[in-house]
This record gives C-alpha cells, structure tokens and sequence, in this order.
C-alpha cells in the first residue's frame, strides 16, 4: 500500500479489521470534508478553524497508519499556529494535492474491502444453501433409515464446515448417527430446517 501502513495501524484498532475498516470509512470522510474548506479558511485567515480541522487530520491520519500524511498534517499545524501565511501559501497546494492522493487511495481500499465482502457473503450464501440442500437429504435418508447415504451427507458436511455454529450440530448428529438414533435425527433436522 502506498500512503497507508494498514499493519502499523490495526494495533491501534486493537488488531479488529472492522473496526479498522471503519475507522478508515471515518476518516474518508472527514479528510473530505475538512479539506475542501482549507482554502476558504486560508483566504478569510481564519487561523484558528484552520489549525483545529488540520489538528483533527493529524491525529486521525496517524491513526489509521498515513504516516507522511500525519507528518504533513503537523508542519502544516505548526505553520496555522504561528499564522505563518508565507508557509501556507506557499505548502497549501501540495498538502491538498496529498490530501486528495489519500484520499484515492483510501477510496481504492474500502472499494476492495466492499468487493471482498460481496464475495463472501455471497461465498457464505451459496454454501449455507449447499448445506441446507444436504441436510434435507439427510432427513430423507433418516426417515427412510438409509444409513449409507447418512455417511455421506455427514461426510459431505464434515468436509465443508467454515463456521462455529452448524459444528456443534454436526457433532450432535454425528452422535446420534453412531446410535442409530434415525428418528432423532429426522426430528433435529427438521427441528434445524424449521420444517
């Protein structure tokens, strides 16, 4: 990544993607939003608004990893404090060209983060639907006591678990298989499927 040290970042996030996600979601925003009115606040020499979103920029870029960003942020910081205008003037183009280089690049990875998302939700969808497909032949073959094709939709599903809860499910049926317990069975399934 070119402006953004995601690694360095996520500790500030506690190591949590999605609170990091928003926290860059956040700061899109609000660098949007603050540096489209940096020029006007030059040109009325409202100093002291100027060093306040320019403070606010700092911070938040530092936290979610713009290092160079952050460091810009502060010279230029240092500059609105003093209401040293030669510096201004003459930065304030550059740091609202790397304002807007951010925010590319920042608009590039929450697009890809959303993509990724698409993916696995859809991902999630297709298998919950695979496994529903195969939890109801295992209700048939239950009530039909098929202990063959029992063994493979438990094979099947023991072979595709992603997520923590239909686990503990899957154990449960795979407990009553090895009972023999084909009645339970078609009753937890039809229990799980809401039939």
């Amino acid at each position: 990544m070119g402006m953004i040290q995601q690694q360095d970042a996520l500790s500030v996030y506690q190591d949590n993607q999605e609170a990091y996600l928003k926290g860059l979601r956040a700061f899109s925003k609000d660098l949007c939003d603050r540096v489209e009115l940096l020029p006007g606040l030059y040109s009325e020499r409202d100093f002291h608004t100027f060093t306040i979103y320019v403070h606010g920029l700092k911070t938040a870029a530092r936290n979610i990893g713009a290092i160079r960003f952050s460091e810009l942020s502060a010279q230029m910081l240092e500059w609105s404090k003093k209401a040293d205008e030669q510096n201004i003037r003459m930065n304030l183009r550059k740091y609202l060209s790397e304002a807007q280089s951010l925010y590319q690049e920042l608009t590039g990875v929450l697009d890809e983060e959303a993509e990724k998302r698409k993916i696995a939700d859809a991902d999630l969808e297709k298998r919950e639907q695979m496994d529903t497909e195969i939890l109801l032949k295992m209700k048939q073959a239950a009530e039909e006591m098929d202990m063959m094709q029992m063994e493979d939709c438990l094979e099947e599903l023991q072979k595709y678990q992603y997520y923590d809860k239909p686990s503990a499910f899957l154990k449960k049926l795979i407990q009553e298989e090895e009972e023999f317990e084909y009645n339970e069975i078609a009753r937890l399934l039809s229990d799980y499927l809401n039939e």
